[in-house]
C-alpha cells in the first residue's frame, strides 16, 4: 500500500530574528512624521486647495506620488474643491506635476529640519547590534529625500546595513518588494526571521505581505501625530486616548505587536523569539 502521497513536507524555523526593517519618518527619526505632512498641506496651497492635517496624513506610508493620488481619491471635498478652482476633474497629470514640480523640491528644503533622532533610537540599535541582528531600513520618501534622511541619521551616530526607497523597487507599500530588497542585501531569509517596525498602518501591511513578523508604532508616529514638546502639552487623558486609537488602527491593521515607541522593541523581539522556539511562525 502506498502512503507517501499523504504526507507533505512543512518546514519550520525556529531561530533567532537575523533582520530588523526599520521604516524612518515616526520610527527612528522625526518625531510625529512632521516633514512630509507640512508638505503636502503647502502642495494642495499652492494650487488654491486647503486640506487639513488628517487629510495629510491620512495615505501616510505611501510612496510620496501615490500619497497625493491618494488624497484625492480618499477624499471628495479635495476634489471638489480642485473642480471648483481648476473647472475641470484632476488627472494623473496633476498628480505628477504637483509631486515632481511642488512636493520633491518643498520636501527637499525642509527634511534635515525634521531629521532629528527619535529618543530610544541609537540605545535600540546598540542592543540589536550587540545581538548579531541586522538593520534594514525602507521608506515612501524618494531617493533624494532618503539620501538626506540617511546622512542626518548617520551624523547622529544611526547608520543601517541597508535602506530602500520607493524608487529602487517596482511599487512602494503596501507592495513588500522594498522589505524584500532588504533581505537581499543583507542576505537575510526566512521571512519568519525578520521584524519590520513601521508607524503607519500601510507600513505594516508591506510586512505582512512580505510574510515576516510587523511591529506598528504609534506614540511617536503619524497616527499619534504629535512632536515632543506637544506630547508633553497634551493632557494625560487626551493622549491616552490618541495613543489607543493608533494602537487599534494597527491591531486592525494585522500587526501582530504594537509598541508606543523604537525603545520599547527589544522586549518585542524577545517574544518573537520564544514564539519562533515554540514553533509559530509570523
Amino acid at each position: 500500500m502506498e502512503v507517501a502521497r499523504y504526507f507533505e513536507y512543512n518546514r519550520r524555523y525556529n531561530g533567532p530574528i537575523r533582520l530588523v526593517v526599520l521604516d524612518w519618518a515616526g520610527v527612528t527619526l522625526d518625531y510625529g512624521c512632521y516633514a512630509p505632512a507640512v508638505v503636502f498641506i503647502e502642495v494642495f496651497r499652492k494650487k488654491g486647495i486647503d486640506i487639513s492635517m488628517e487629510q495629510a496624513r491620512g495615505p501616510m506610508g505611501r510612496y510620496k506620488r501615490d500619497h497625493i493620488k491618494s488624497i484625492f481619491e480618499w477624499y471628495p471635498d479635495v476634489s471638489a474643491k480642485w473642480k471648483e478652482k481648476h473647472g475641470r476633474e484632476w488627472t494623473d497629470d496633476d498628480v505628477g506635476d504637483m509631486f515632481e514640480n511642488l512636493f520633491k523640491p518643498l520636501q527637499l528644503e525642509v527634511i534635515r529640519s525634521y531629521s532629528k533622532l527619535i529618543p530610544g533610537t541609537l540605545e535600540t540599535v546598540k542592543w540589536l547590534r550587540e545581538r548579531g541582528i541586522k538593520i534594514g531600513s525602507t521608506t515612501g520618501y524618494f531617493k533624494e529625500a532618503a539620501e538626506i534622511n540617511l546622512e542626518e541619521a548617520i551624523k547622529q551616530g544611526y547608520k543601517p546595513d541597508a535602506t530602500f526607497c520607493s524608487d529602487d523597487v517596482p511599487a512602494g507599500r503596501p507592495s513588500p518588494w522594498m522589505v524584500m530588497r532588504n533581505m537581499m542585501r543583507t542576505n537575510v531569509f526566512p521571512p519568519a526571521a525578520v521584524v519590520k517596525v513601521d508607524d503607519t498602518v500601510v507600513g505594516v501591511e508591506e510586512g505582512l505581505n512580505a510574510g515576516t513578523w510587523a511591529v506598528g508604532i504609534s506614540k511617536t508616529g503619524t497616527l499619534v501625530g504629535l512632536t515632543e514638546d506637544e506630547i508633553k502639552r497634551t493632557t494625560t487623558t487626551k493622549l491616552s486616548a490618541l495613543i489607543e486609537e493608533a494602537n487599534d488602527k494597527h491591531r486592525k491593521g494585522g500587526a501582530h505587536y504594537v509598541i508606543e515607541e523604537i525603545s520599547q522593541l527589544p522586549k518585542i523581539i524577545e517574544k518573537i523569539e520564544e514564539r519562533l522556539r515554540r514553533g509559530e511562525r509570523p
